[in-house]
């Protein structure tokens, strides 16, 4: 008797519950359940790579990975934004970050401040998936600007996880 009550309770309760199940979202395959949350002078920003109700959401978590020339870009893009450039990055583990002409990083959030020769930072990546096309990792830098009359720096931290980054094999 319990079998057959607890069989009729699901069928009802599916019945029930059947008539307003939303269809499931119907996701991009360049797009993964990653996200890139960072902090500016103590101003966090999180950004994460989905859809909401089959639209992509203001934000944009961007990247690529060139298997040419072993470049991998991390972009986070809503207020504030972030581009991370790593050059030779053909495995997991720490990289440095400096100047425009090796691997560096900027942000955006009221000015645009990167990092050089003096205002550097790293990059401790520890997935790079180029088959799943994704990447994982933390960071931390100081960034400069000097558009203002004394030079202005700023600290920023944070970590990515399952970023996408669309594999270029090209040459």
């Amino acid at each position: 008797m319990s079998k057959a009550f607890a069989l009729l309770f699901a069928m009802g309760l599916g019945i029930v519950c059947g008539c307003n199940t939303p269809e499931p979202v119907q996701k991009s395959s360049l797009l993964s359940d990653g996200y890139v949350a960072f902090s500016i002078n103590g101003n966090s920003y999180h950004i994460l790579d989905s859809l909401v109700q089959g639209n992509p959401v203001s934000a944009l978590l961007s990247g690529s990975y060139g298997t040419h020339d072993s470049t991998l870009v991390i972009g986070a893009y809503a207020e504030a934004e972030l581009r991370i450039e790593i050059r030779d990055c053909t495995d997991t583990g720490l990289y440095a970050l400096s100047s425009s002409d090796e691997s560096y990083a900027t942000v955006y959030d009221e000015g645009e401040w990167s990092t050089d020769e003096d205002y550097q930072g790293e990059v401790h990546l520890t997935e790079l998936d180029t088959v799943q096309a994704v990447a994982s990792g933390t960071f931390s830098f100081d960034a400069v600007t000097t558009k203002h009359s004394e030079p202005d720096t700023v600290h920023v931290f944070g970590k990515f996880y399952h970023a996408p980054i669309p594999v270029s094999r090209g040459k």
